[in-house]
């Protein structure tokens, strides 16, 4: 019982985060409907990867995981930048700027949202323990 308290508390805080990424993208960009979907994705990720056999097993583990998220999306963003500049100049076309911007945050909030959400939920699973 104290898993589904806690799989609930981690998909609640995914919610939370994914309506708070909502309130930041203007509708005319990403249509309100879609965010569902990206929460119903995001969320069956999240239950295959917190469930999963070599997912971290404490708390501080997971935090870890949410900071090498960002970080690994970071310098992803900074290298394709360097390497599209170096490779195009200052006339770069915008689908190198598009995929660099878009791999970038691919990373970060999806796998850095499920890191968090499961950061919480190791925080009720090692209360209950």
């Amino acid at each position: 019982m104290q898993k589904v308290k806690a799989n609930l508390a981690g998909l609640v805080i995914l919610a939370v985060l994914i309506a708070l990424v909502s309130l930041l993208v203007p509708e005319t960009e990403v249509s309100k409907p879609l965010w569902l979907f990206a929460y119903v994705g995001l969320g069956v990720c999240a239950l295959f990867i917190w469930h999963h056999k070599r997912a971290p097993s404490h708390p501080a583990q997971w935090l870890l995981l949410t900071a090498y998220c960002l970080v690994g999306a970071a310098v992803w963003f900074g290298f394709t930048r360097a390497v599209a500049h170096l490779a195009f100049g200052a006339g770069e076309p915008g689908l190198s700027r598009f995929f660099d911007s878009g791999v970038a945050l691919m990373i970060a909030p999806g796998l850095a949202f499920v890191a968090f959400a499961g950061w919480i939920r190791a925080l009720i699973l090692s209360v209950s323990k």
